[in-house]
């Protein structure tokens, strides 16, 4: 069965986003990202790399605007909702992080950093589970 154009172009920005993004060319990686999210607005794969790419560089309110693009689109993207966490925490919003971390234990109880990185939370503050 053929794919449509559009379809393999897509995944031919999103693998060469990919490859950027391992070889720390992230500027690079954006911009490949950026041609596949034309093609697909809602494609997962590519908000998710776009957000650990914005982590990575030191913008976390771009990484949670991708981020909370993934998690519009799906919403039991565990991952996702880890490396939110993980951006919340660095933006010092410890209750939404908490949040966060608390959405994946409760999809993937076996997700154990996940309870860690909230448990430290809840003990260093004295927040209350949410």
């Amino acid at each position: 069965m053929l794919f449509p154009k559009v379809s393999v172009v897509g995944a031919v920005c999103l693998e060469s986003a990919r490859i950027h993004f391992h070889s720390r060319r992230y500027r690079s990686a954006w911009l490949a990202l950026r041609q596949a999210l034309e093609l697909n607005p809602n494609c997962v794969e590519a908000w998710h790399l776009a957000g650990v790419i914005f982590h990575q560089v030191d913008q976390p309110a771009a990484a949670m605007v991708a981020y909370n693009r993934v998690l519009s689109i799906a919403p039991n993207d565990y991952i996702t909702w880890y490396s939110r966490g993980r951006v919340l925490e660095l933006l010092g919003d410890r209750t939404a992080a908490i949040s966060s971390y608390g959405a994946v234990i409760a999809g993937s109880p076996n997700y154990q950093d996940a309870a860690r990185r909230r448990d430290r939370l809840i003990q260093q503050y004295s927040c209350t589970p949410i």
